[in-house]
């Protein structure tokens, strides 16, 4: 059972991630106003409506509109996007020198920084990743074909999230029965690198398995 302090503890640091969230999400906006949303429209291939002077992009499964030069990232609704998902598409759309995609993939462990946050990324997302899927391979088959992501041959099952335009990651589950225990890994194409930090392509790979974890 986990102790009230603990839950105090997890309370703290989720507010302080929340702030350094905010933080990051005030210096995005501040570089985004100074970018010219054609050349950003091109190179991070997100289509720009001059009109309405904002940008379209569907995000986890959600049509997004950024605005320019605002950088308001909004849901359809209107409502703001969850403050991690606004740092990560201004992260994305402020990109200087994106690296075409390569169908080279990559670990976690192969991207600059990656030894160093290599247990965070595992406790986030390829944990979380096995525990619900790697005793039932065929549930994760049949939510991502739902979900549209691409098939893939590697493994006992496998899949591809595009998760932005220029950023597509690749899961892979060996599924485990009485005698095996399931393993599974997250792969990048190696020009992922050179779009975002290694500290959101955590969370890059991990927010699709909980939108698996939340549909399953």
């Amino acid at each position: 059972m986990v102790s009230f302090r603990e839950v105090l503890q997890m309370d703290e640091w989720e507010n302080h991630l929340q702030k350094g969230y905010i933080t990051a999400c005030d210096r995005a906006q501040g570089l985004f106003a100074k970018q010219d949303p054609f050349m950003v429209s091109e190179m991070m291939q997100v289509p720009f409506n001059q009109e309405e002077s904002v940008f379209l992009l569907n995000f986890m499964g959600k049509d997004t509109h950024i605005t320019y030069p605002l950088g308001q990232v909004l849901e359809m609704s209107g409502n703001p996007s969850p403050v991690i998902h606004r740092v990560l598409i201004l992260h994305y759309l402020n990109c200087q020198y994106p690296q075409n995609v390569t169908g080279n993939l990559v670990s976690y462990r192969e991207i600059k920084d990656g030894q160093v946050y290599y247990p965070t990324f595992y406790k986030r997302a390829v944990q979380p990743f096995i525990n619900a899927f790697g005793y039932d391979t065929t549930r994760f088959a049949n939510l991502v074909s739902e979900l549209g992501w691409k098939k893939e041959r590697y493994g006992t099952v496998s899949a591809t999230c595009r998760i932005f335009p220029r950023i597509p990651v690749t899961y892979i589950l060996w599924e485990g029965d009485d005698e095996i225990s399931p393993s599974g890994t997250i792969l990048y194409d190696e020009s992922a690198s050179s779009i975002l930090p290694s500290e959101d392509l955590v969370m890059i790979a991990s927010l699709p398995v909980y939108q698996l974890l939340k549909a399953k």
